[in-house]
C-alpha cells in the first residue's frame, strides 16, 4: 500500500467509498490525511533578532500558526548583539546561536551561498529527517550582518532561499513559508502548484 512521505498509510477516496491503492481525487468522499505525523521531527527555527516590521510579523505569525497544526515547531529568537565592531558582533551572536542550536548534526543554515534546492527537494529533505528518526531539525537565520565564519564551518548543511538578498525579516517569513509548503507537499495538501 502506498504511504505518504511522513510514513502514514494512504487511504484514497473513490466516490463515496474508500479504497486502498486507488487513484486519489478531490471529488465526493475525499478526505484530507491527518495533519500531524506520529514520527514528525521537531523543527526549530533559530533567528537572530525580532521582527520590527509589523506586516512581516503578522505574515510570519500566520505561517507559524499553520505549521503548528502540521508539525512540532519551535521558533527561538536570540538577541542580536549591539557591538559596533562587525567581527565582535558576529562572534557574540554566534555564541547565542550555538547555545540555541547545538548539536549541529541535524542543522541547516539559510545562507546566500548555500545549496539551491527547490520546494520538492526541501520536502524530501524533511522526509529523510523523519525517516532517520531525527528528533530535531534546526534551521538558522542569521542577523542582518550574517553569521560568523567559524560558526558557518560547524554547520553541515547550508541552504539558499534565493539568489536574491533579503533582509533577515523577509528571510524568516520565506523560511516559514517554505516549511509550510514542504509539509503540504508531504501531506498531499493542495497548496503547492
Amino acid at each position: 500500500m502506498p504511504t505518504f512521505p511522513c510514513g502514514q498509510e494512504a487511504h484514497y477516496a473513490i466516490g463515496n467509498k474508500r479504497a486502498k491503492g486507488a487513484l486519489r481525487h478531490r471529488g465526493e468522499g475525499w478526505r484530507e490525511p491527518p495533519m500531524r505525523s506520529p514520527r514528525s521531527v521537531k523543527i526549530r527555527l533559530v533567528c537572530v533578532g525580532k521582527f520590527a516590521n509589523l506586516n512581516l510579523k503578522a505574515l510570519g505569525e500566520d505561517y507559524r500558526k499553520r505549521l503548528e497544526r502540521m508539525c512540532d515547531l519551535e521558533i527561538v529568537e536570540v538577541k542580536d548583539a549591539a557591538d559596533r565592531d562587525g567581527l565582535s558582533r558576529l562572534a557574540r551572536e554566534a555564541e547565542r546561536i550555538r547555545a540555541a542550536s547545538e548539536p549541529f548534526s541535524e542543522c541547516a543554515l539559510w545562507d546566500e551561498a548555500g545549496e539551491a534546492i527547490g520546494s520538492r527537494e526541501f520536502s524530501l529533505l524533511l522526509g529523510r529527517m523523519e525517516n532517520r528518526s531525527a528528533r530535531r531539525f534546526t534551521m538558522i537565520i542569521g542577523s542582518s550582518h550574517g553569521v560568523a565564519e567559524d560558526l558557518k564551518a560547524l554547520i553541515p548543511r547550508k541552504l539558499q532561499l534565493s539568489r536574491f538578498t533579503f533582509t533577515h525579516e523577509w528571510a524568516r517569513v520565506l523560511a516559514l513559508e517554505q516549511l509550510y509548503r514542504a509539509k503540504c507537499i508531504q501531506k498531499n495538501i493542495p497548496y503547492h502548484h
